[in-house]
């Protein structure tokens, strides 16, 4: 009897709305809490405040390209960088007012993402992974800082959408939907070199099965490449004025450098792109597993440097971990292969198709990069794992009709309980403000050091010393939130060349208050430790 009203309850219409406001309610506040002091702001934030607020004070024009990609010297669209000055415009100079872009395409992605999932599941399906996606830890961390890939999942799934729709109705497809394609591809191949390949790739391909179907297409198609052009209308303007000189940089950089090539390098980065894949599905939908670089295949050390050795960890539990992975990503494009194969409904099989076509593109892109792919390289992939959870759903209710439910529930209390852990083990380590070590420092933070250099600074003037491991991720920091209180900190080289009466700091490792007053050769005065970071006045 008691069964009978709890499974009453579960089924009932209005608990499954009120479980899906709540989600959607914690995904909103896990991304705005504390959102000032909680941003993560290190070198790359500092540089891009520096240039947009120069853009914003008429000091300089608006830029034709956008940031780097990785060490390669490539530099991407401006795009991200557009949006930042929008928002810098809109709501006024601040390192929090950099990131609103990030933190508003996020936001969006939630409900495109139910518009998405709901041309493939039913209503409480979609909604259901919509509401996971919403508390999802690595949704979540992407959506806190400004970093140009961070709009991503957004424009991915408008691609999708807008494709899924032109595939489907192919020369009837309604224009609204092909401005749209046009225009997530314009964007999206801005944001990063593995999305500009990818989502060209899928489009390519897109178009030659479509002029196959119909060539009544190539007007729609000449509209959406007019729009990715105009879209790219600074890199084209830059290109012209320096004989093409980015787009030779980008074209060396798939030039192979490396002294393990051939064959065995490509099985190699084949295995290794397989493990990776499955390791940031399983992340992106469980928060399991490391956060940072991909493992399941790597050493104890967990080094990520090309042709190093790979084997499985010695850990019991991490090779069950990676098994489960496995099994979870195998399962799913398993499906998409199926179902795309399979299935007689037109609008479910072109959904599923799309789906693969783009997973495939993506593999194949991270191939040659695998080595060097950390997990946040797989931002692209971020709606991927919950496609397979409600492929997983709907195996499930076809084959164990009656434990199919009780089933799905463990599965989502399971996610849900391990996503939380993940959040709340951030929350905490940031709320005491030790997020402050030479990968990751928070404003709040930050702050902090620049607070000790301002308030122990004797002049308009002072000088930033320090060791390889702190003071290149940070300087440029310092230098900003220095620049916000009115003090102009420089880039020392030589202690001895401080003028007189000038102060100088040094910013390292934390050495607390013991007898040792020496740091980097310089004898320190006073200092102030937060996290792992120490700042230090020095003579």
């Amino acid at each position: 009897m008691m069964k009978e009203r709890i499974c009453r309850i579960i089924r009932s219409e209005r608990t499954f709305y009120f479980m899906i406001v709540a989600l959607f309610v914690l995904a909103v506040f896990f991304r705005t809490y504390n959102f000032h002091d909680w941003l993560h702001f290190g070198n790359d934030q500092a540089r891009d405040a520096f240039l947009v607020e120069n853009v914003v004070k008429n000091n300089a024009p608006w830029p034709l390209l956008g940031s780097s990609m990785g060490n390669t010297g490539f530099l991407l669209g401006p795009a991200y960088y557009y949006f930042q000055i929008v928002s810098v415009k809109i709501f006024g100079i601040g390192p929090d007012k950099l990131a609103y872009p990030d933190l508003f395409f996020n936001l969006l992605s939630i409900p495109l993402l139910y518009v998405f999932l709901k041309r493939y599941f039913d209503k409480k399906v979609a909604l259901s992974l919509t509401g996971l996606y919403g508390i999802s830890y690595y949704a979540i961390e992407y959506s806190r800082f400004a970093w140009n890939p961070n709009p991503i999942p957004f424009f991915v799934i408008l691609f999708l959408i807008s494709l899924w729709e032109f595939l489907l109705a192919k020369e009837k497809t309604r224009w609204i939907w092909i401005i749209l394609l046009g225009i997530s591809i314009g964007i999206g191949s801005q944001l990063h070199a593995i999305l500009l390949l990818t989502m060209l790739g899928t489009a390519g391909v897109s178009f030659l099965f479509l002029m196959i179907k119909s060539r009544k297409t190539w007007s729609r198609w000449a509209v959406v490449a007019v729009l990715v052009v105009a879209a790219n209308t600074g890199q084209i303007i830059h290109e012209q004025r320096t004989d093409y000189a980015n787009t030779k940089v980008f074209l060396a950089s798939f030039s192979d450098k490396s002294d393990n090539s051939g064959g065995s390098r490509f099985l190699r980065n084949t295995v290794l792109d397989i493990a990776c894949t499955a390791q940031a599905n399983s992340l992106i939908s469980s928060s399991l597993g490391n956060k940072e670089n991909c493992d399941f295949l790597y050493s104890k050390a967990r080094n990520m440097k090309p042709n190093s050795a790979l084997r499985l960890p010695s850990s019991k539990s991490a090779r069950l971990g990676i098994f489960a992975s496995l099994c979870f990503s195998v399962f799913g494009y398993g499906m998409l292969v199926y179902m795309t194969w399979k299935e007689q409904e037109k609008t479910k099989k072109y959904f599923t198709g799309v789906v693969l076509l783009y997973s495939v593109m993506s593999f194949l892109v991270m191939l040659p990069i695998i080595d060097l792919a950390p997990m946040r390289y797989f931002i692209h992939m971020t709606f991927l794992p919950f496609v397979f959870i409600g492929l997983l759903i709907g195996y499930l209710k076809r084959n164990y009709p009656r434990k199919y439910l009780a089933i799905t529930i463990a599965l989502f209390a399971i996610l849900i309980g391990t996503n939380l852990s993940s959040i709340r083990t951030e929350a905490l380590s940031l709320a005491d403000k030790t997020r402050a070590d030479s990968g990751y420092l928070v404003l709040d933070a930050a702050q902090l050091l620049a607070d000790f250099i301002v308030e122990n600074s004797s002049g308009q003037t002072a000088y930033l010393f320090g060791g390889t491991k702190y003071y290149s991720p940070y300087n440029k920091t310092l230098i900003y939130l220095s620049a916000e209180k009115g003090l102009t900190l420089k880039r020392g080289i030589d202690i001895g060349g401080v003028p007189s009466g000038a102060s100088a700091f040094y910013v390292g490792s934390i050495l607390g208050d013991g007898g040792n007053r020496e740091i980097g050769g310089m004898t320190f005065i006073d200092h102030r430790d937060v996290g792992q970071v120490g700042i230090y006045r020095i003579r």
